[in-house]
């Protein structure tokens, strides 16, 4: 993380305007696709201040110099696969040279897991008989337990992993280390256009909430920290909740 500052720095001797300086060149970098968000600007921010508050509650310095700079205003993302667009995609996944990359796509659409915890899941998680994904909390992004009903369409799918685990003796089910590019190949060859992996939880969200499924509910099985979190993925503004108030 200290790699977007100069490793010549000391962190006595940094200042306000060294994090504003190192921040806004973060947020002009540009990648495959564009310039860097200011989503992901915010994360660099979060953890320059995470690792300045530490040094701070230790004595080391006086005051945390990144408080200082504002997080970027982010556009919530809004992009949900339809039906469609899904079974195009899993079409081009099957098709993939890359034979763990359909099943993990699966797993993602029907539990609405992030990429690192389905590929991270161990044999242990599963429980077939209770019908349960159960994750630990070293597993996960908030470092909290957390449970997921198995979707009949996925089952299947999991034993066949857990088996093929066993007769390999390993205790991950997935063990390929390019998923991530191999997803972002099959997105481009399905043409769908503004598209990443992420969304797919987004699609999740989604759906639950199609079903009239409560938002503390969805916020569980999504692991956020905060109903705030499952808000912004569903897209729940404060207009929709002064609509709401306004019917009753």
């Amino acid at each position: 993380m200290l790699s977007v500052i100069p490793s010549d720095w000391k962190m006595t001797a940094i200042t306000e305007n060294d994090i504003a300086v190192v921040l806004n060149k973060i947020s002009k970098r540009e990648t495959a696709r564009g310039f860097i968000s200011c989503a992901t600007v915010n994360r660099y921010r979060s953890r320059l201040l995470a690792i300045f508050n530490h040094a701070v509650r230790e004595g080391l310095l006086i005051k945390n110099p990144v408080k200082s700079y504002r997080k970027a205003k982010e556009l919530p993302r809004k992009r949900v696969l339809s039906d469609n667009e899904f079974q195009s995609f899993l079409r081009v996944c099957k098709a993939s040279r890359n034979s763990e990359l359909c099943d993990i796509m699966v797993i993602a659409y029907y539990t609405g897991m992030r990429l690192g915890e389905v590929k991270g899941l161990l044999i242990s998680n599963i429980d077939i008989e209770q019908n349960m994904i159960l994750l630990g909390e070293w597993q996960t992004k908030a470092e909290r337990a957390r449970f997921i009903p198995i979707h009949p369409l996925i089952k299947g799918i999991l034993k066949k992993r857990i088996q093929s685990a066993l007769e390999n003796g390993r205790e991950k089910l997935f063990i390929s280390r390019s998923i991530r590019t191999a997803a972002e190949k099959a997105i481009k060859r399905a043409g769908l256009k503004n598209f990443t992996f992420r969304d797919l939880r987004r699609t999740f969200a989604t759906r639950l909430k199609d079903t009239n499924a409560n938002v503390h509910i969805i916020s569980k099985l999504l692991g956020h920290s905060s109903i705030t979190m499952t808000e912004k993925y569903l897209g729940i503004s404060l207009k929709a909740l002064e609509e709401a108030v306004l019917r009753l």
